[in-house]
């Protein structure tokens, strides 16, 4: 079973490629805490960067990071659902 956490990673990299004002669109629905560090992790309009790396720079533990991480990639792919307009990911 795939984790959660990169599969939400590769997903929205790959989205990114393909429909990257979408991405952009859907990662304003998100704190802007969790929008940097998404853009971190991924190399969205940031120098890609290690989850330590990360959390080191926000001064908070690794754990923190994957918590902050997981509840905005929860967000955003929820708002990626309401965004389709059948109701399935474009």
């Amino acid at each position: 079973m795939m984790h959660f956490l990169p599969w939400a990673r590769s997903k929205l990299y790959v989205l990114y490629r393909h429909h990257p004002e979408l991405v952009e669109k859907l990662l304003t629905t998100v704190s802007p805490r969790a929008e940097k560090i998404i853009r971190m992790k991924l190399g969205i309009r940031e120098q890609q960067q290690s989850l330590k790396d990360i959390a080191a720079k926000f001064g908070v533990s690794e754990e923190r990071i994957r918590q902050l991480e997981r509840k905005a990639y929860r967000i955003i792919f929820f708002n990626l659902k309401k965004e389709a307009p059948n109701g399935k990911e474009k």
